[in-house]
């Protein structure tokens, strides 16, 4: 997969967090920290492939959608957007029909 990066840093980090996180080695957090900063300045965003795979998979705008609904006390918003996704092709247009009928600003 060319859009993939070796995750090697992200990984070392994510195993000195767990050592950490026991108490015994709290000195690998020091290193946990540094491995995840290495890991990030390695990171590079490819804008266009974001764009395309966001223009085909539009349901990966259910969480933050839930969120919203959440933030704006919607009864059940996990509930309603399983309803709406699990299962089903999502579109544009499908999404847009329900956040327009969620009622909210």
């Amino acid at each position: 997969m060319p859009h993939k990066a070796n995750p090697i840093d992200f990984e070392n980090s994510e195993s000195n967090l767990g050592v950490a996180n026991g108490g015994f080695f709290s000195s690998k957090l020091e290193v946990a920290d540094f491995t995840t900063l290495q890991g990030i300045g390695k990171l590079q965003v490819n804008e266009a492939r974001l764009s395309e795979d966001l223009n085909q998979c539009w349901e990966v705008l259910a969480e933050p959608i839930q969120t919203v609904m959440r933030r704006y006390n919607v009864p059940e918003p996990y509930e309603k957007l399983k309803e709406l996704t699990r299962g089903k092709a999502i579109t544009k247009e499908s999404l847009r029909d329900f956040i327009e009928g969620l009622n909210i600003s």
